[in-house]
């Protein structure tokens, strides 16, 4: 196949999944994966996509998506606020959909003293920290592995949430703002969504880096959610803009929000 065909198949593989991963298109198409490196470099200097860890994108997709390690070093003070607030949320005996990402896996951490709970999770790491807790049963959503994030999505991970209901989803995203919650591909929603299905509450969990940005796929309107947890850096005229249209807004130490959204 000719260098130009190859990409221009690359670009509607892009427009219809919203991303594509290096070595999946490399067994797509017969060649190495560093020919599909040449092929995305090219395509992103003309600025039809934008490269992310092991793949591309659309170039209007919002943020690029960090390596787990890039994440894991990125407002980790943030994510530990975070964590302290969204586990009040959680109750022995529960059953608990954990979303992928590093803020949810903070409060995974959280789970160990809670105790007597059904975690269930498409993160790789939440998995592998939880299994071995007593008092705490911890299922695996399965599907494919998502190359540098570890973490499943895609069909099966799909159907496996439409037959489950938990009591809680602890949700993440790439960014939020005052109508939204959102997501980078499709294929990231529509496991987000899947998720909130199937819970009876909800639970949004996302640093205040991500407001006010957007990205490529709507997850859920914000007002959706039960709770929408943030951290003290949070700007304060839109924490409480966000109160006012009656989001039930948590920061730390902002006892006036606390007051105005008691769970």
């Amino acid at each position: 196949m000719l260098a130009e065909r190859r990409r221009r198949e690359i670009l509607a593989l892009v427009t219809r999944n919203g991303e594509v991963e290096i070595q999946e298109l490399a067994r797509r198409f017969g060649v190495s994966a560093m020919t599909i490196r040449r092929d995305l470099k090219v395509l992103t200097d003309e600025g039809l996509l934008e490269r992310t860890y092991g793949g591309a994108m659309q170039p209007d997709g919002g943020m690029a998506e960090l390596s787990l390690d890039d994440k894991r070093a990125s407002h980790p003070v943030e994510k530990e606020q975070i964590a302290d607030l969204a586990v009040t949320f959680v109750e022995p005996g529960m059953s608990v959909l954990v979303d992928a990402g590093t803020t949810t896996f903070a409060v995974a951490k959280r789970l160990v003293a809670v105790g007597s709970l059904r975690v269930i999770t498409n993160d790789l790491a939440t998995a592998q920290l939880l299994s071995d807790v007593e008092d705490l049963e911890v299922y695996m959503i399965g599907g494919r592995v998502k190359t540098g994030v570890y973490s499943t999505h895609g069909e099966f991970a799909v159907q496996m949430l439409s037959s489950i209901y938990v009591d809680l989803a602890l949700i993440g995203c790439d960014s939020f703002n005052a109508e939204a919650a959102m997501s980078r591909t499709p294929a990231k929603a529509a496991i987000k969504q899947s998720m909130i299905r199937a819970a009876g509450r909800t639970v949004l969990v996302a640093d205040s880096s991500k407001y006010g940005h957007h990205s490529f796929q709507r997850i859920a309107p914000l007002s959706g959610f039960d709770a929408v947890v943030s951290d003290a850096a949070f700007p304060s005229a839109d924490a409480h803009a966000l109160v006012d249209a009656g989001i039930r807004l948590y920061l730390p130490n902002s006892a006036e929000l606390a007051d105005a959204v008691e769970p």
